[in-house]
């Protein structure tokens, strides 16, 4: 396949490996760099990367690539850059431009039509002008000679044809003669096309009216795209009024200094953006008092829809306000790097509040980097409310790394100060997560602890939503103790609570739990039907994570009735969509159900080598075998040594020898 990593709003070179990890679909492991997980992903895949506007992160583009391709044989690196990479074996191909006609006295009007440059100019013009112009032997010489002067570059032959509507051709290229004549003394050691783009944007420029060069200006603060509302709060204010962005912007539009794209996710309208080299002559003719002001407007706004999203992305709309906020990413970066150099207690409540967001996506490195260095300023350490929530996050983010001693350090500090300010909520976030930190560590009873004081302060404060995850997480905790009857009872109540609240995701959890309970208390028709449940709304949620997760649960209880048909077509669809995730936690608890099923079966080779490969996976990803599954895992290794006996190690051997990929093709062959 082929992956583009886009990297225009990247600012960071350590963010470079999580770009390309995003491009790939991959989630951060436990105790794993960034960048041993790439390779360990692309070390048996045939893919072309494309590193997209390398030039401004040089050092961490060549060496993610070099570290990529050490690793892999049938992987190739793209990058567009200004500059080489300086890889020993890099092959450069110049991108030239647009070629442009030689002479118009020697070619006919349809050959004239087909130079590229000259195509370009007779569509754009045509788009810009309605339908009134039209390339003709009349006007063919001066097109063919304004072609030329741009040097066939394409932006600025849309540039200029943009002005067609309101500028004749002789009066475009008079502009252009006059304006390129006094660039020539400028400085040597500028390419030519990189002086005449320069040049053409100045003379666009230079052609708007008072107003459209300040809102302009004013949009270069934007990184990634803006729609209509954001530009209308962030860009008006002396001099433009917020009724006029919308008439000024189209004008932009209209001559090709800002792009329209299809409606964004959210509210069906259209958004806006730049090309990056517009965008940075945008910011570098705006003037620096004013744009100080429009900073500030635009760590505002995005700080706001920060907190908008706090409690969408816990309700029924969660995907819709993921989608919303990825839209928005660079720009929601782009405001936490302001506020960095000028308001950070504006910065620590907003990073605070991206806290889920960064959880949901798996970017638990970048929000917990974030986080850590906003907390570390001295305008942070008052012990407020904004403190306690950004710790919250950061604990939590640590705690799914697998770093359960700083969690809960972290944790404890965040405690502390909501119990300080007697913010009830505060302290009950803080207790269940660290209620999970303890399941962790082995640590019941207090695990236990903290989710029963957190539900008790959930439940008076009428939180029904939040009464719900506790209920669900003290569940968790009695099933793992193997306390069934009480497991039973508060997932049941969790259940019905998610239910009243209209949060699918959460009730879909609970039925899974409820399922594993039945199992273990040896009511397996009662758990295939929770399961089959729990299958069926995740299917129409088109939620493929939870589905995977239905799908393994009703093959290993088919597997345990004999019925090994079904198991196996249940199990292979579930590792299948596990593969395309590329989740490898719950890859490798696939191939563990699949290697089970094929010792049930009797295949002790296959299953060897299956059960094999899985184990050489968990210890790459620093993942242990799961509580419920490991004592099927080990009653599935030992009847594989027992029936090979000899030929265990080595058959164990070559499936810890196989890549990720062969394992899931040998697990999921027919058999």
């Amino acid at each position: 396949g082929v992956r583009l990593v886009s990297l225009a709003s990247v600012r960071d070179e350590t963010q470079v490996a999580l770009a390309v990890a995003t491009a790939l679909e991959l989630q951060e492991e436990q105790h794993r760099q960034v960048l041993d997980t790439l390779a360990d992903h692309i070390r048996d895949k045939r893919l072309l990367v494309i590193l997209d506007n390398c030039e401004h992160l040089l050092g961490a583009c060549a060496g993610i690539s070099e570290a990529l391709l050490a690793h892999a044989t049938a992987v190739r690196m793209l990058a567009t850059s200004r500059q080489a990479l300086g890889l020993i074996g890099e092959f450069i191909h110049r991108v030239p431009p647009l070629p442009v006609p030689e002479s118009v006295a020697s070619v006919s009007l349809e050959e004239l039509r087909r130079v590229e440059s000259v195509r370009l100019f007779a569509e754009r013009a045509a788009a810009a002008a309605g339908s009134g112009f039209q390339l003709t032997e009349e006007n063919a010489t001066v097109v063919s000679r304004i072609c030329r002067r741009l040097d066939g570059i394409p932006l600025a032959i849309e540039l200029a044809a943009a002005r067609v509507r309101t500028l004749p051709l002789t009066e475009i290229e008079k502009r252009l003669h006059d304006r390129f004549d006094l660039l020539s003394v400028g400085p040597s050691t500028s390419e030519p096309r990189h002086q005449t783009l320069r040049a053409l944007i100045d003379w666009s420029h230079d052609l708007l009216s008072e107003r459209e060069q300040r809102l302009f200006g004013r949009l270069g603060v934007f990184a990634g795209g803006w729609s209509l509302e954001a530009a209308e709060f962030v860009c008006a204010d002396d001099g433009i009024e917020a009724r006029e962005v919308l008439t000024l912007l189209s004008r932009l539009v209209e001559q090709s200094l800002v792009e329209v794209r299809a409606a964004g996710r959210r509210h069906g309208a259209p958004r806006y953006r730049m090309l990056e080299i517009v965008r940075a002559y945008a910011r570098d003719h705006e003037d620096r008092g004013d744009f100080d002001d429009v900073r500030r407007r635009h760590v505002e706004y995005f700080g706001d829809l920060a907190e908008q999203a706090v409690r969408g992305l816990t309700g029924p709309e969660q995907a819709v306000w993921i989608a919303q906020l990825e839209e928005n990413d660079a720009n929601l970066r782009a405001a936490i790097d302001t506020a960095a150099e000028s308001a950070i207690p504006l910065g620590l409540k907003m990073v605070g509040a991206l806290g889920r967001y960064w959880y949901a996506r798996g970017r638990w490195s970048e929000g917990r980097a974030l986080m850590t260095e906003f907390l570390r300023e001295p305008e942070a350490e008052p012990r407020n409310a904004e403190r306690a929530r950004a710790l919250n996050w950061t604990g939590w983010l640590m705690y799914w790394q697998g770093d359960f001693e700083d969690a809960n350090t972290v944790l404890m500090e965040s405690l502390s100060i909501s119990r300080e300010l007697g913010d009830s909520l505060g302290i009950a976030e803080a207790l269940n997560n660290l209620g999970a930190v303890e399941t962790s560590r082995g640590h019941w009873d207090d695990a236990r602890a903290h989710h029963e004081e957190a539900l008790a302060i959930r439940r008076r404060a009428a939180d029904r939503r939040a009464m719900a995850v506790s209920v669900h997480n003290l569940g968790e905790t009695y099933l793992s103790q193997g306390e069934y009857e009480m497991a039973r009872t508060a997932l049941q109540e969790s259940l019905t609570l998610f239910r009243e609240v209209g949060y699918p995701m959460g009730a879909d959890d609970s039925l899974s739990c409820l399922g594993q309970v039945a199992e273990r208390m040896g009511d397996l028709n009662r758990a295939t039907a929770y399961h089959e449940e729990s299958l069926a709304s995740r299917r129409e949620r088109n939620e493929p994570v939870g589905t995977s997760e239905s799908l393994r649960n009703l093959g290993r209880l088919a597997a345990q009735q004999g019925d090994y048909a079904r198991a196996h077509a249940l199990l292979t669809e579930s590792l299948s969509i596990r593969r395309k995730l590329g989740d490898r936690m719950d890859i490798a608890a696939g191939l563990e159900s699949l290697g089970a099923l094929a010792a049930r079966r009797g295949q002790a080779t296959r299953a060897a080598r299956i059960l094999g490969a899985a184990d050489a996976l968990r210890e790459r990803i620093h993942a242990p075998v799961w509580a419920g599954d490991r004592n099927e895992v080990e009653r599935a290794v030992a009847l594989v040594r027992d029936a090979l006996s000899a030929e265990f190690d080595s058959e164990w051997s070559a499936g810890r020898e196989m890549s990720d990929d062969a394992a899931i093709d040998l697990a999921l062959a027919e058999n």
